[in-house]
């Protein structure tokens, strides 16, 4: 698949290799990719309902802001990625670059590995299960006062900033510069 600007309508559909500038896709099924690599210049909007997205080839391209809404959805980039408002069930993102996740919610656990850069986002995030975030030498920076991590926190990087409303409950943490972290409870 090759164009410009380029809509796509259907039910589950699978995607092979795409190079658009922007690329729109609202099913009514699963949204998946073959072996192909997809790229995107510009913006990635996906609208799948309550339906898994899963777009994991490490050769894929996501230029612009990506904006998701499904089921369970998986996303995997070889450069950076950013997310723009996100509506999933579970959500696993993967980078080999900055890492922005957005702002919106995630109805399950979240894990976001960013290789070695910084992990950051645009708003509030709420994730009902647990939260994975590893940047290795990066950064984590999520000072959004609206953040809600309502399970375990994992947090993996050099300097850590998060912020979060409720009592935090921490997983495994890991940083080598400093950590900041400011909460939340309300009675």
């Amino acid at each position: 698949l090759h164009g410009g600007a380029v809509t796509l309508q259907g039910g589950a559909t699978q995607l092979g290799t795409v190079d658009v500038g922007t690329l729109t896709v609202t099913t009514t099924g699963a949204l998946s990719q073959d072996s192909g690599t997809v790229r995107v210049a510009g913006a990635l909007t996906v609208n799948a309902g309550t339906a898994s997205i899963d777009l994991r080839n490490a050769g894929n391209q996501l230029g612009g802001v990506v904006t998701l809404q499904g089921g369970s959805t998986q996303l995997q980039t070889q450069a950076g990625l950013t997310l723009g408002a996100v509506a999933t069930g579970s959500l696993t993102v993967q980078s080999h670059g900055a890492l922005n996740l957005g702002q919106g919610t995630v109805s399950g656990a979240l894990s976001a590995d960013s290789g070695n850069a910084p992990i950051t986002q645009t708003g509030d995030l709420r994730v009902t299960g647990a939260a994975s975030f590893a940047s290795g030498s990066g950064d984590i920076t999520l000072p959004q006062s609206g953040n809600a991590f309502l399970d375990a926190l994992s947090l993996t990087g050099r300097a850590v900033t998060v912020f979060n409303q409720p009592s935090l409950a921490f997983g495994s943490l890991s940083f080598s510069s400093k950590m900041r972290l400011v909460f939340f409870a309300f009675l």
